[in-house]
């Protein structure tokens, strides 16, 4: 959607999306680089006023073609088909949600759009509730919002206002085909998670979970790992979760305490069987050809394309993530998708992928392809 010029007056953005706004179940879907000096409440305020229906994220950067930018915005015009459903403090409720299961037209195929504070606890409770609730008669596209400097604060908002520690969900009346893609590969496993706490692991093979990951990386590279240099090495051996014949689901480490602990974006459920991974950039590029073709493959009559990329993938890349862009936006061409590619980079990407379990994926590449 072209935006205007002064898009950075909440004023301007308003009456931009109330000329916008046709009918009463439009939806205006918008995410905000996190440098973007935007006065959210008082957008927030004006849309209500104007009875314009609203929901969005901070995130480290939107994506805008073959660009990153900081301090950008990004709206998609979508039709919904429900009610907007906020859930606040979701690393504390026991019961993470009302039930919605009314809300949805199962007779009409439908997309949900899954916002989320990306540095939440309890995000495997909520999506976990959300999909007994709705199962697979939706497909599920959303991301982790946040910024870059992994400190929580608010970064989710919809019509009630702004919100951290809280997740949004909104369905709306469109099709999406999915490419869920990573590219990292087995480097060594299985490991037991022996302990943890949400996203945090205590105990990897009944030992110190750094001692054990700190001897892989070392009989890998060369490498000795520690505290000071934790992100920058970590960034090049992610962990994963093995899937029956489906992609791993990446866990990203964030964090190293003192105990030896090692935290994620995203939760570790005790006992669950890990790999430490590895990939190269090769690899890494190449994967987000492939989510471009999956998601593009034998669909016509393409009306918008969105897409959730992890932060870390640009910060493996480096100089070399604008050739991921211009990959995938090539590769939707030649498959006949002539839509802008847009979106965001989050703390989490979430999908159902082959319209399986619904899952918080870490170090991949999310492509929605929306069409009638």
């Amino acid at each position: 959607m072209v935006l205007p010029e002064e898009k950075k007056n909440p004023k301007d953005m308003v009456n931009f999306l109330k000329s916008k706004s046709k009918v009463a179940n439009d939806l205006f879907f918008i995410m905000l680089g996190e440098e973007l000096d935007w006065d959210i409440d008082l957008f927030i305020d004006l849309c209500n006023k104007e009875e314009i229906t609203i929901i969005g994220g901070i995130f480290p950067a939107v994506i805008k073609g073959n660009n990153l930018s900081k301090d950008d915005i990004i709206v998609k015009k979508m039709s919904a088909t429900s009610s907007t459903t906020l859930v606040k403090n979701i690393s504390y409720s026991p019961e993470v949600f009302y039930p919605i299961i009314d809300k949805v037209d199962m007779d009409n195929k439908q997309t949900a759009i899954v916002l989320i504070d990306g540095l939440a606890k309890g995000v495997d409770n909520y999506l976990s509730d959300l999909y007994k609730q709705v199962g697979d008669t939706v497909n599920y596209i959303g991301g982790g919002a946040g910024t870059m400097n992994l400190k929580q604060n608010p970064c989710v908002f919809c019509n009630e206002g702004l919100f951290m520690d809280a997740a949004i969900v909104c369905f709306v009346d469109s099709k999406v085909k999915l490419g869920v893609k990573h590219g990292w590969r087995n480097l060594m496993g299985p490991l037991i998670a022996t302990k943890t706490n949400f996203n945090t692991l205590e105990e990897l093979n009944w030992s110190s979970p750094f001692d054990l990951y700190a001897t892989i990386i070392r009989e890998d590279s060369g490498q000795d790992i520690n505290r000071d240099n934790f992100l920058e090495i970590s960034k090049v051996y992610p962990f994963g979760i093995a899937k029956e014949n489906d992609e791993y689901v990446v866990r990203d480490p964030i964090n190293l305490n003192e105990k030896g602990e090692i935290t994620f974006f995203g939760e570790v459920h005790e006992n669950v069987i890990l790999d430490v991974l590895k990939g190269s950039k090769e690899d890494i590029i190449e994967a987000a050809q492939e989510a471009a073709k999956e998601a593009c493959n034998n669909i016509d009559d393409v009306n918008d394309n969105l897409m959730f990329d992890c932060i870390s993938r640009p910060l493996f890349l480096k100089d070399d993530y604008s050739k991921t862009l211009d990959l995938i936006i090539d590769t939707l061409k030649n498959g006949g998708n002539k839509k802008n590619l847009e979106g965001a980079l989050s703390l989490g990407e979430i999908s159902s992928h082959r319209q399986s379990y619904l899952e918080f994926f870490n170090r991949t590449i999310l492509l929605g392809v929306f069409y009638d």
